[in-house]
């Protein structure tokens, strides 16, 4: 199992078709509000977003012969 604790998410129900920000506390919550902000303005202004990084080590959680069983 992958877990990861985040002070924020973004919940997507496509059912619905609503998305809601959530948090644990305020703080939080005005974090994801102000990054979501931020996405949509650089989607309509075409600015380019900064390119993905990988900030750390890459590796699998699962062993090769696991991933050719499966």
């Amino acid at each position: 199992m992958a877990i990861g604790i985040y002070d924020w998410g973004l919940v997507v129900d496509h059912q619905e078709r609503r998305s809601r920000v959530v948090a644990e506390d305020r703080a939080g919550l005005r974090q994801g509000l102000r990054r979501f902000a931020s996405a949509l303005t650089e989607r309509r202004t075409g600015r380019p977003r900064s390119p993905f990084r990988v900030l750390g080590r890459v590796q699998s959680n699962l062993p090769h012969g696991r991933y050719l069983a499966a």
